[in-house]
């Protein structure tokens, strides 16, 4: 991976723990864990894993009702493969 598509990675992680951060209420390092977990309970890479996320925010968006977004991200982050 050259040094343009590790910052792109970089990137997408930090919008992810963003999502994670609002959607659960948790600080930068507890999104972060969150997202590694679910990298490690679906064997999916992080980056991948962060992807989904990012390509769920305007989903995420969309509604006011923080259960529903959980239950959203929830799904996003279960995953066996990325959505």
């Amino acid at each position: 991976m050259d040094e343009a598509a590790i910052a792109a990675a970089r990137h997408v992680i930090e919008q992810a723990k963003g999502a994670v951060m609002l959607v659960y209420g948790v600080e930068a390092q507890d999104a972060f864990t969150v997202l590694r977990t679910a990298s490690q309970a679906t064997n999916v890479k992080l980056r991948d894993i962060a992807a989904a996320v990012v390509r769920r925010l305007p989903d995420l968006g969309g509604s006011y009702d923080l259960d529903a977004l959980r239950r959203t991200l929830n799904r996003v982050l279960s995953r066996t493969r990325t959505a």
